[in-house]
């Protein structure tokens, strides 16, 4: 779905009570959603065991 697909069905399903930050904020959720789909696609993830390898690093 292209951004002006996404922006303008975020638009038309926002309630009329919201206002211009909680749809600025929805869009930037799901923006962030399409990126992560994104690297799945792509195999740009992490398996559990890499994840705790990484967190034990950091909580050092």
């Amino acid at each position: 779905m292209s951004t002006q697909t996404r922006s303008t069905k975020l638009v038309t399903d926002f309630p009329d009570k919201e206002n211009e930050n909680d749809i600025q904020y929805r869009q930037y959720v799901q923006n962030i959603v399409a990126e992560g789909q994104k690297q799945v696609q792509n195999g740009q993830t992490f398996t559990l065991d890499q994840v705790e390898k990484k967190l034990e690093q950091w909580l050092k």
